[in-house]
């Protein structure tokens, strides 16, 4: 029934059905009238009422018309009728065709609508709630009988002495049966594994990742996973993965067909030569960046000399032209070199000079150092190796860095 039930009125009289109408809205029906059944039979097949008020004598298509086509449909579609016809034989007929209930014109006090509309309604819930029990009853039933039926043929698709590791779950993920290999695999015994979900089995990178599988099986597809499952020991175990869906035998998806290959040997074999891989490229990478560093350390060490050369002639003609300057600042005390005023420019043209002397003698240790790394020597491992150089040497690099 829906939130707001719905009545279909036919009634052939328009002051009376105007009058149920208004009574009928009052008590929290929507209503659809009709002048006569044709009209109220297409109002239930369009609205899907949850009750009808019928008067039997109409013009055109009559209650006695609607009661016989709507047939078996009235088990579950209150009717109450209210007619005029006062015949006892009327009645009993009215009522075998499927009226729920017979109010008799003319109406001496709604009240009597009332009472028959309430007590047909309570009428219909508690058919639909027996109803809903019933098939409740039924489904439970039904579950049970296909339990039976798929652990006789769960034990029967299981192969203890498998080489792969054979399991059955849940759809959520509940172990229901696993075979020897599988224990084994997992690393656990069976008591252990009859208490866990196969999802705990597995590291916790991995369990967003076998989630996502069973969402795709549930669709009726298999998948093939790389998955590692958690062990005392530090290295995991890894495993092939294949899941696939177990349908009943009405064609449902009923549970999952887990099978484990165990890979971590091969897994640990390859890991190996690609840590092998890595520092072999790394080693090659260094090499490269040795003869790289020798070159740059090459072309930095030209222009460096030519800085380094014409420090010293800098000095001299600062020296020498600074007496000139001091004479003229005097006379002119305005006197500025390059927009500067020139008592700054007396202090700091030799402090930039010194900057620039020092910055030489930098680059100059830095080009030696990495002239030193990029030499190629052949390791001699019973040189005595001077820490205090070698750490020397590597604060002057990083203090660049």
């Amino acid at each position: 029934m829906t939130e707001v039930p719905k009545v279909v009125i036919m009634e052939d009289d328009t002051l009376f059905r105007d009058l149920l109408t208004t009574h009928m809205d009052r008590l929290g029906f929507l209503t659809y009238p009709a002048i006569d059944g044709a009209e109220g039979l297409a109002l239930i097949e369009s609205e899907n009422p949850d009750l009808i008020l019928l008067d039997l004598e109409m013009p055109g298509t009559n209650g006695w018309t609607v009661l016989d086509k709507l047939g078996d449909a009235l088990e579950t579609l209150p009717c109450i009728i209210i007619s005029g016809t006062g015949d006892r034989a009327d009645v009993i007929r009215a009522l075998q065709l499927g009226g729920w209930d017979f109010i008799l014109k003319p109406l001496e006090r709604l009240s009597l609508l009332t009472q028959s509309v309430q007590k047909t309604m309570e009428r219909k819930q508690l058919q639909e709630k027996s109803t809903q029990y019933q098939s409740t009853l039924e489904d439970m039933l039904e579950v049970r009988t296909m339990d039976l039926k798929q652990s006789e043929e769960r034990y029967r698709a299981i192969f203890e002495q498998a080489g792969v590791g054979i399991a059955e779950l849940s759809l959520t993920g509940e172990l229901l049966t696993a075979n020897r290999r599988f224990v084994e695999i997992c690393q656990r015994s069976g008591n252990q594994l009859a208490e866990m979900a196969f999802e705990e089995l597995l590291t916790p990178n991995d369990r967003p990742v076998f989630q996502n599988a069973v969402s795709a099986i549930k669709k009726g597809e298999s998948v093939k996973l790389k998955l590692q499952l958690l062990n005392e020991d530090p290295r995991h175990i890894w495993a092939n993965t294949t899941l696939s869906p177990v349908a009943a035998p009405d064609g449902e998806l009923s549970t999952l067909l887990c099978i484990l290959e165990d890979i971590t040997m091969a897994v640990q074999a390859q890991q190996e030569a690609d840590l092998k891989t890595r520092q072999l490229y790394q080693a090659d990478k260094l090499a490269s960046l040795g003869t790289l560093v020798a070159g740059v350390a090459h072309e930095i060490n030209n222009p460096n000399n030519f800085i380094a050369l014409n420090i010293p002639i800098l000095e001299d003609v600062w020296s020498h032209c600074q007496p000139v300057l001091d004479t003229h600042a005097a006379d002119n005390p305005e006197f500025k070199l390059a927009n500067i005023p020139y008592d700054r420019m007396k202090k700091g043209v030799p402090e930039l000079i010194s900057g620039i002397k020092e910055g030489s003698e930098r680059i100059k240790v830095i080009v030696k150092h990495l002239k030193a790394y990029a030499r190629e020597e052949a390791p001699n491992h019973s040189d005595l190796i001077d820490l205090n150089a070698v750490l020397a040497a590597a604060l002057t690099l990083l203090a660049n860095v």
